[in-house]
């Protein structure tokens, strides 16, 4: 039996649900998969094998999985969004180990000529695009960010708003909760429409919100503005428009 192995990457400063809905999403595909003839193995990686890292939030959340651990050939990466200065260190430093992971991952599967997807959601796009694994594909990330990975020359940023993109290998989610939509995608492309239909179900996931403000094109302009404000739109594209330079 071929297990197929899902690595969602953390790391500190990560948003908590651009985790923890993939994560309740792959983790159904695991349970249905148990057993059959197509196993999946879920793995929560970070550098070390039992250390915490804390969430935005303020979550605490414990590694099983770390860099030396993972299997050599991820059938899936999956890299959340995150935000804070320590989200920037990460971003700006290019020998942080947390890149060289992804490209002996992305190494790793060219070698064996293995499928794989590499995937984000937020702006976890950023971290790909920072490591070069983003260039050439049309992508996509938070609304508030796109100026932002539009910094990136040879990445292709989709129009409008959309939940996520799929351009080959690559799966991109927009803003946080887009994760889950994205996450049912990347289930669709690995077992069918079906399962991915089961899945949606079993979490009961029909979004109704009481509001209409999701993205820029229903939000009314002073919602856009005070949210462009509030979660420092202009403060990120300032600082890494500043070390790209």
């Amino acid at each position: 039996m071929k297990t197929t192995n899902i690595g969602i990457v953390i790391y500190d400063d990560f948003d908590a649900l651009d985790v923890a809905g993939p994560n309740q999403v792959f983790y159904f595909l695991q349970s249905l998969s148990g057993g059959g003839p197509q196993p999946v193995a879920l793995h929560l990686i970070g550098r070390k094998k039992g250390e915490k890292f804390k969430s935005l939030e303020g979550l605490t959340w414990l590694v099983e999985t770390g860099y030396k651990d993972a299997p050599d050939c991820l059938d899936v990466i999956f890299i959340p969004g995150g935000f804070g200065k320590k989200f920037q260190a990460l971003l700006k430093n290019t020998e942080d180990p947390f890149y060289g992971f992804l490209k002996s991952q992305v190494a790793s599967a060219k070698k064996a000529k293995k499928p794989q997807l590499i995937c984000s959601v937020c702006v976890g796009a950023l971290l790909l695009a920072r490591a070069g694994l983003l260039d050439g594909y049309s992508c996509t990330t938070h609304w508030a960010f796109k100026n932002v990975l539009s910094l990136f020359p040879k990445v292709i940023v989709a129009p409008g708003y959309p939940r996520y993109v799929i351009d080959q290998n690559r799966v991109t989610g927009g803003g946080i909760s887009s994760g889950i939509d994205e996450a049912l995608a990347i289930v669709e492309i690995l077992r069918g429409a079906e399962v991915a239909r089961q899945i949606q179900l079993s979490i009961q996931y029909a979004p109704n919100p009481p509001q209409q403000s999701g993205d820029p094109s229903v939000a009314s302009a002073a919602t856009l503005h005070t949210v462009s404000v509030q979660i420092g739109a202009a403060e990120l594209y300032e600082a890494v428009s500043g070390f790209l330079k």
